[in-house]
């Protein structure tokens, strides 16, 4: 899109000039792209350090990799409604990261598959999703400025730790994170909690089981412990959540694959 066009990310982009660039669009489409800039200055300001960021992109049922990603999702939705969860839309994420800095050097820490914890400029981060995601901001309920921060501090003492690969929780010897496991226990640590965003441990769901065991290379069998998915997170009656034009800075290629 024009909008994806102007705003490339490049080594001296920063935030503030993605703002100016969507302001400076406006004037070819007034009508549409002044409430666009609009709607993205109040996003902006709305952001604060510990705030989670989900992302959602474009599912093709005939894609087999989009459709395990919405099996996953529909039995999480299930599960936490079957505890509780009053769930009005079932929105739906595949990757989760938390926000790091706000203003001119806006960042976000995540976990990803290849480059393991990472640090992110926020444009370079929203910038690389495919056309047409769905970025929704979201914050943990309940909780203090002072405790938002602590967990983005354990996420950053994590930089440079690897992905986990077979989405098995942190353990002594061999610690890595994928992206919810990484907001998860970011904020177990901040909270001092053995639980945060859900009242009982949460076992993987892997549907259907024959994708999984192919997509998950390294195991014979499927995983069988405890963990978390971004759609767990978002869903959460611990989190707020509400969508963000934030899509618009996405670039037009295909989709990653499972954040988690």
């Amino acid at each position: 899109s024009s909008f994806a066009q102007a705003l490339r990310p490049t080594s001296s982009y920063h935030f503030l000039t993605a703002v100016a660039a969507l302001m400076l669009l406006a004037r070819n489409n007034l009508a549409s792209s002044h409430c666009l800039a609009s709607a993205v200055v109040r996003s902006l300001a709305a952001l604060k350090p510990g705030d989670l960021l989900f992302v959602d992109e474009p599912r093709h049922p005939s894609n087999e990799l989009h459709y395990a990603m919405s099996c996953v999702s529909d039995k999480t939705m299930n599960w936490l409604q079957q505890r509780g969860a009053n769930i009005t839309n079932r929105d739906t994420s595949f990757h989760v990261a938390i926000v790091e800095s706000v203003g001119p050097a806006a960042s976000v820490i995540d976990a990803v598959r290849g480059a393991g914890v990472r640090r992110v400029p926020l444009p370079v981060f929203l910038y690389s999703w495919s056309a047409n995601c769905t970025i929704y901001h979201g914050r943990l309920r309940g909780t203090s400025e002072a405790q938002a921060r602590e967990a983005v501090a354990f996420a950053q003492g994590k930089l440079g730790l690897p992905y986990s690969e077979e989405y098995l929780p942190p353990r002594g010897e061999v610690e890595e994170y994928y992206c919810s496991s990484l907001v998860d226990y970011a904020y177990r640590e901040a909270l001092a909690a053995e639980l945060v965003f859900t009242d009982e441990p949460f076992r993987m769901i892997f549907d259907p089981m024959h994708f999984w065991t192919k997509h998950l290379k390294k195991n014979k069998t499927l995983p069988t412990q405890f963990g978390s998915n971004p759609t767990l997170l978002l869903q959460s009656p611990r989190v707020e959540y509400s969508k963000t034009p934030f899509g618009h800075f996405a670039k037009s290629r295909q989709t990653h694959g499972l954040g988690a």
